[in-house]
């Protein structure tokens, strides 16, 4: 009879940034770490003989069967817990809470909601008396030609896909 690990989690998206220092710290902790790829998306992690790599659909464009790749994944895994890394892997359990029966570590609603909404960001930064540099929100491109202030950073408002 295999033992369950208590210790193993499933962290996405493995091509992500944050994903070397999150993994190996995770790995030092003494946890076992199932790391979660867009299919065929390259990532160093994929090298490592320290943790196992598992390819899902693209989540921009497959979404629902990412959803099934990842809950598959962590049933497969038994894992304890989820850890999203980048925007849309905040995005994606967000907004699918309710199919994982496990922890997600991750914020609430509401400050997810702030962390991939640049709009409410600069709200928030404004209200708190923060010093902003000018802001100007535009909702489509021909708004941009009554900008003067340069040079200037353009942003999209929402860090991840509205998909």
């Amino acid at each position: 009879m295999e033992m369950i690990d208590p210790r193993r989690v499933v962290v996405l998206f493995g091509e992500s940034l944050a994903a070397a220092e999150s993994c190996y710290s995770l790995i030092d902790a003494g946890f076992d770490v199932e790391v979660v790829c867009r299919r065929g998306v390259p990532s160093g992690l994929r090298r490592s003989r320290l943790l196992r790599c598992h390819d899902v659909e693209h989540p921009e464009s497959e979404h629902a069967a990412c959803v099934a790749d990842v809950q598959r994944i962590v049933t497969e895994t038994e894992a304890i817990a989820i850890l999203p890394l980048d925007d849309v892997s905040l995005w994606l359990l967000d907004r699918n809470r309710d199919l994982f029966d496990i922890p997600l570590a991750m914020a609430s609603r509401e400050a997810v909601a702030v962390a991939l909404d640049k709009r409410k960001q600069v709200e928030i930064a404004i209200d708190s008396g923060f010093d902003v540099p000018t802001t100007a929100m535009a909702a489509d491109v021909s708004a941009l030609s009554a900008w003067s202030v340069f040079p200037c950073i353009l942003k999209g408002a929402l860090a991840a896909p509205a998909i």
